[in-house]
């Protein structure tokens, strides 16, 4: 028990700093931009739940904010990862529960609510820091430009689908096998 806590810790901290590490190489478009930084955390949360991926959504955005400076729009900059991190695993895993089926294709099924909207979430309060507090140190107030930014962002949605649906599925359900057959022998070895 003790030793499958720290493991589920170990590896929140690993994904947490491999999110960090991606904030850096965001694919950047000429309308929208694709962050790869919710893989890591889509990761941890469908495998381990939505608490375990909150905790890690909360240390990557907040040493993320650090690192970039701390602003005004702070708080509105950690909704994304803490989208990525808890609500990508609370729709999974509520999905799953309500519909009580482990077949490939309703995983699938799963997996594209839960970028869905995780994605739609993180991009409206991003467009919402863009445009409330804007870039500069004059408040952009325009809802005008809210409608703009959340609009050109939205447009990333299904490349976002695209990349972390079969990249998610494949890796977690390969991970969820090995973290099986680990804790299967210490189990043996125990005994």
């Amino acid at each position: 028990m003790k030793k499958s806590k720290i493991f589920k810790i170990t590896f929140c901290a690993v994904m947490a700093a491999m999110s960090i590490i991606l904030t850096l190489f965001e694919v950047n478009l000429p309308i929208f931009n694709v962050a790869l930084y919710g893989v890591p955390l889509v990761f941890v949360s469908i495998m381990y739940g939505p608490g375990y991926g909150l905790l890690t959504g909360i240390v990557c955005g907040s040493i993320e904010q650090i690192y970039k400076g701390l602003s005004v729009q702070t708080f509105l900059w950690i909704i994304a990862p803490l989208a990525w991190g808890g609500l990508s695993g609370l729709v999974y895993y509520g999905l799953k529960k309500l519909f009580n089926d482990d077949k490939v294709y309703k995983k699938i099924i799963y997996y594209v609510l839960a970028i869905f909207v995780s994605v739609f979430i993180a991009n409206i309060s991003n467009s919402l820091a863009l445009a409330v507090f804007g870039y500069t140190k004059d408040p952009i107030t325009s809802f005008a430009t809210f409608i703009t930014y959340a609009f050109g962002r939205m447009l990333s949605i299904p490349l976002h689908i695209v990349i972390y649906v079969p990249l998610c599925y494949l890796v977690v359900e390969r991970m969820k096998k090995i973290v099986y057959n680990f804790n299967d022998e210490n189990k043996e070895s125990k005994e």
